[in-house]
């Protein structure tokens, strides 16, 4: 038996629900089975199909598309692309699973302290239906008790967001976004830096890396040299350039995701008036000079003002 794991959903009564299409042999009520991403076993309590209602089952066949509930009580176990085997049958598993990586990540805190305990309960309640969402405790001296979310991406991010205010009716602040740094200390540590006021000062860091990512651009041949251009701007370095027909360009480019994850797409969009198409995909990481940006105590105070209202960057 084998099975693919391509979408899952949290019910309050029975606990994570499964949607598998099994792609070889049987699937029945009892059967135990095993997770080939984690190795963790389970029990089939419940079979169906959806049609479009659920209509309970004893039995699935190759072929079939159903959902099932195996117990699991943590919507993280359910990962979409993983695949399941007979606990005793253990095959090669199927091809391009790939874990979710949070790749941006944002401080997000209650827009009104007393409601700490009101947003803690929302976003408990999304994360449920959303395991790619990364979660951690944050205190800041500004802002109070929240914490520190990573997404997928921008648009992930905003999305997390307008779900909090519409399905919740959450105030909420959410920071400017930043992104992982890996740094190797002279005596050997390796650190993970989600946050640039966790950034260690010059004097103990080794080497400093960041995440790059590949990017795609599709462009009308117009706008070549200025899409170059914003692309030196952002620290990228040109990997291919190819004409499609008369009228259309790709280009593809490995781009520090810091440059890009707060404006990049706006900017593309409105030099191409809106023609331009763009897509990333992660790369690694890389190794940078990198430093974090501090403030001149020794400045007078007349000059200071500006500087409180921004976030802390990482340049």
């Amino acid at each position: 038996m084998k099975a693919l794991l391509f979408d899952s959903w949290y019910d309050e009564y029975q606990g994570v629900i499964c949607l598998l299409s099994l792609k070889d042999g049987i699937l029945k009520k009892g059967d135990k089975i095993v997770a080939a991403s984690s190795g963790k076993r389970y029990e089939v309590h419940t079979i169906g199909v959806m049609s479009p209602n659920p209509v309970a089952k004893d039995t699935l066949y190759a072929g079939q598309v159903g959902y099932v509930t195996l117990g699991m009580k943590n919507a993280k176990e359910a990962r979409v692309g993983d695949t399941f085997f007979e606990e005793k049958r253990i095959g090669e598993p199927l091809p391009g699973f790939k874990p979710a990586k949070s790749m941006v990540f944002a401080g997000l805190f209650p827009g009104d302290p007393n409601e700490f305990e009101k947003l803690k309960d929302s976003i408990e309640k999304l994360i449920l239906n959303d395991n790619s969402v990364s979660l951690q405790r944050e205190n800041s001296d500004a802002l109070g008790q929240g914490w520190r979310v990573g997404f997928l991406g921008m648009l992930h991010m905003d999305v997390f967001r307008q779900r909090l205010e519409e399905e919740y009716n959450a105030s909420v602040i959410i920071t400017a976004p930043t992104v992982t740094y890996k740094v190797t200390t002279r005596i050997g540590e390796e650190l993970t830096i989600h946050s640039p006021a966790k950034f260690p000062d010059p004097g103990i860091i080794k080497d400093a890396y960041e995440p790059i990512v590949t990017g795609t651009i599709i462009i009308p041949k117009d706008y070549i040299g200025e899409i170059i251009t914003l692309c030196q701007d952002r620290r990228g370095t040109q990997k291919e350039m190819t004409f499609l027909g008369d009228a259309r360009v790709l280009l593809k480019y490995d781009l520090p995701l810091a440059e890009i994850v707060i404006d990049f797409y706006d900017v593309l969009k409105s030099i191409t008036a809106g023609y331009a198409s763009f897509d990333y995909e992660d790369a690694g990481m890389q190794l940078t000079k990198i430093v974090k940006v501090k403030r001149n105590p020794n400045l007078p105070e007349i000059q200071r003002p500006e500087l409180r209202t921004l976030p802390p960057i990482i340049a």
